[in-house]
């Protein structure tokens, strides 16, 4: 069981790290108190490391709320988007394409002799365009709401 105990002190202590130095519970904290220990991680994960040792000295079951909070966060992980991943192999080979295509279309535009600021025009005009008709479908499937001809 000491091993776990041990396992779950480094967990712990990354947890404690993320704790004090990014999120928004302590930011009035950080605020009010000088800024170097508290904005530099690499600085807090040492006081960190050493809070979640003492805890695994004198009472090891102290580090597992902090521990398990960190398996949640990881688990659930709220900053990745979920809408940009790719759903199939399909889907990815598809994205594939059109970056190749794109890179394509900017070897043969540079070959040609146009300049980069041609190739990064004619490049931005196709999104453009793309978005302009991915925004007409979405309009056309009522996920947008149309007030007053605008999106």
């Amino acid at each position: 069981m000491e091993w776990l105990h041990a396992l779950i002190a480094v967990f712990a202590a990354f947890r404690l790290t993320t704790l004090l130095t990014v999120d928004a519970i302590w930011t009035p904290v950080r605020r009010r108190l000088p800024r170097v220990p508290w904005s530099c991680s690499l600085c807090m994960s040492v006081w960190s490391g050493a809070a979640a040792t003492l805890f695994y000295a004198a009472l090891p079951w102290l580090n597992w709320p902090l521990a398990l909070s960190w398996f949640w966060i990881v688990r659930t992980n709220p900053d990745k988007p979920k809408e940009n991943q790719p759903v199939n192999e399909a889907e990815v080979l598809l994205r594939i394409n059109a970056m190749a295509s794109d890179y394509q279309e900017t070897i043969r535009a540079l070959s040609e002799g146009k300049s980069i600021l041609a190739v990064q025009n004619a490049v931005l005009q196709a999104e453009k365009k793309a978005l302009s008709e991915e925004l007409s479908k979405l309009k056309a499937s009522n996920v947008i709401p149309i007030e007053d001809g605008k999106a």
